[in-house]
């Protein structure tokens, strides 16, 4: 994942995730599934019986958290979605956020690793740029 992706997790919205990770956002927390989804996404992984500092899990979601998830699904294995339409809503926001605080979309795109066309085509869905309601028509005849 991308330094700017890593920069858009900020930006994810519980609201967006598949329903499995939502789920699993309400029992470990939205952070901690995030980073779960960064490291794992795409794969299943086996939830143990009891979970020490050791575990691979520990220095990745925090003991809290990973006591929360052998608590819940102990001795299970968990399937994490790619969330590839939650990061993606999330790097809109992101890209949104930071041209409306004037960054220039040639920026923007070399941070997110898109094109400028890309950026612009985000911007114009988010009507980012548009005119303002009081600015009058070029075209339009003046009295």
């Amino acid at each position: 994942m991308a330094a700017t992706e890593l920069a858009a997790l900020g930006q994810v919205d519980a609201g967006d995730l598949p329903p499995r990770l939502a789920a699993l956002a309400q029992v470990i927390g939205l952070p901690a599934t995030l980073r779960l989804v960064e490291a794992r996404g795409g794969t299943r992984f086996y939830v143990p019986e009891q979970a020490t500092t050791d575990h691979w899990l520990a220095p990745l979601i925090g003991p809290g958290a990973l006591a929360l998830l052998v608590q819940h699904y102990g001795r299970e294995y968990l399937e994490l979605d790619r969330a590839a339409a939650a990061l993606r809503a999330a790097r809109d926001r992101q890209i949104v956020a930071d041209a409306r605080e004037g960054a220039s979309t040639a920026t923007i795109a070399l941070q997110c690793g898109l094109t400028q066309r890309q950026v612009f085509n985000i911007l114009a869905r988010a009507n980012v740029g548009a005119p303002a309601l009081d600015q009058p028509d070029l075209f339009e005849r003046s009295r």
